[in-house]
Parts: structure tokens; C-alpha cells; sequence
């Protein structure tokens, strides 16, 4: 019984899997090579791209809850003023505006709050 031997065909010759430049992108033709970098650099620009959207959302959730926060302090601190103000309105009466020296007027204008903001309705 002897040994088969077996024919290398002209392909298998060339092949670089023992060269320096033997590796997977060796197989592939220049226009592969240069759509396979552009794939890996665009998939890094979108990588951060996607994190840096990420960590500005929850920095702008952050800021708005601080906003609604201090929203919400103005408008108490708002309250307060307006309710000292009528407590020491009613201590003025026109005998008194008199004593310390003012006139009535003749045209009077008021001024009215119309509307406040609020982040209730900004979702």
C-alpha cells in the first residue's frame, strides 16, 4: 500500500497565509478595504455622537428639574410678597395717605398678572 499523493493546484501556491501581510484584509480588493475603514471611522463618529446625546439629555433633564425647582420657589416667594403687601395695605387708609402728605389723583392705571410660566405643559 502506498501513499497517495496529492496534487497542489496553482491557487494554493499563492496563497499568503504565511507572509507578513497575511490576514483578513488581505483577501478583500482596495475599493473593500476603503469602504471597510469608512464603515469603522463612521461607526466610531456614531458611537460618540450616541453617548454624547445621551449625557446632554440627562444634563438638560437635570437642568429643567432645577428650573421647575426655582420656578417653583419664585412663585412661593411671589405669594409671600403679594400677601405681606395686602397685610400692610390694610393698615393705609385715605386719613392717613392725607397725614403724610398725598394727593388724590385723577386718572389711575393698575397693573394686572395675566399669566405665569410653568413646565406643566412642556411635555
Amino acid at each position: 500500500m502506498g501513499r497517495k499523493i496529492r496534487q497542489i493546484m496553482d491557487g494554493e501556491v499563492a496563497l499568503p497565509f504565511r507572509t507578513k501581510d497575511a490576514g483578513i484584509l488581505s483577501f478583500i480588493t482596495p475599493i473593500q478595504q476603503k469602504a471597510f475603514f469608512v464603515s469603522g471611522i463612521l461607526f466610531v463618529l456614531l458611537s460618540v455622537l450616541y453617548v454624547y446625546s445621551v449625557i446632554a439629555s440627562v444634563m438638560h433633564v437635570a437642568a429643567r428639574e432645577e428650573l421647575t425647582f426655582e420656578a417653583t420657589r419664585l412663585s412661593s416667594e411671589v405669594a409671600r410678597l403679594e400677601a405681606e403687601y395686602l397685610s400692610r395695605t390694610e393698615g393705609i387708609t385715605e386719613s392717613f395717605a392725607r397725614e403724610r402728605g398725598y394727593t388724590s389723583i385723577s386718572s389711575r392705571s393698575f397693573v394686572e398678572r395675566t399669566s405665569s410660566v410653568t413646565f406643566n405643559n412642556a411635555r
